[in-house]
C-alpha cells in the first residue's frame, strides 16, 4: 500500500521567505521537529520549483549534422 502525502503549494512570497530569510546559525540551533519541518517547508518549496519549470519551459533539441567532423 502506498502512502500519499499530500503537499501545500507555495506562493511566491512563502517560497522566497523560506530561502531569503534563511539563518544557518538558527538552523543548527534548532530542535528536531523545528528542523524537521523546515526540511518539510524546503522540500515542498523545491518540488513547487521544479513543478513550475515542467509546467512554462520547453526543451529544443537541435539536431547535429555529424558529416562535417573531422
Amino acid at each position: 500500500m502506498n502512502k500519499k502525502i499530500k503537499r501545500k503549494i507555495l506562493t511566491d512570497a512563502e517560497y522566497l521567505e523560506l530561502f531569503e530569510n534563511f539563518d544557518p546559525a538558527k538552523w543548527r540551533e534548532g530542535t528536531p521537529e523545528e528542523l524537521a519541518e523546515h526540511r518539510e517547508r524546503a522540500k515542498n518549496a523545491v518540488i513547487v520549483e521544479i513543478e513550475e519549470i515542467d509546467a512554462n519551459d520547453t526543451v529544443e533539441i537541435e539536431e547535429i549534422d555529424k558529416s562535417d567532423e573531422r
